[in-house]
């Protein structure tokens, strides 16, 4: 008990929210969620780091990560580079995640939307959509 009491309240807060999503419950999923949207800027770099966390079940992974669309907004453009990792995932539920966080706030620079294509097995290009008129076609993110 001893090391909770050196952590403030708001530490405490977090540390539940994050032990919330380890647990595979959609109720308490959204719960931990809600506070984290409602809680702002707080969370968000936290949210994304322990995404990154490479121990992490994909699935674990994953709601961290939707967890982060509400507040994306506040991410600033390293953390947004951070990502591109997870983008690239071997794991399709990390990479959809990943991708629909992306678009969420905008694709990685601009206004874009990201699709993982259906036979991506991670390590490979990611395609991007950009929200453009119909006719101009898909670029590859590394620009060709």
């Amino acid at each position: 008990m001893e090391e909770f009491g050196k952590a403030s309240t708001p530490q405490l807060m977090l540390d539940i929210i994050f032990e919330a999503f380890r647990i595979r419950d959609e109720k308490l999923n959204a719960l931990a969620a809600e506070i984290c949207a409602r809680l702002g800027e707080l969370p968000c770099e936290r949210l994304l780091l322990e995404a990154l966390k490479r121990k992490k079940q994909p699935a674990h992974c994953a709601r961290l990560l939707n967890a982060l669309k509400p507040i994306a907004n506040h991410l600033d453009v390293s953390d947004r580079m951070v990502l591109t990792p997870l983008i690239f995932n071997k794991n399709e539920k990390i990479r959809q995640a990943a991708a629909d966080l992306a678009t969420a706030w905008g694709g990685m620079g601009g206004q874009c939307q990201f699709q993982v294509p259906s036979d991506f097995e991670g390590g490979g290009e990611l395609v991007r959509h950009d929200l453009c008129p119909p006719r101009q076609r898909p670029v590859r993110v590394d620009g060709t």
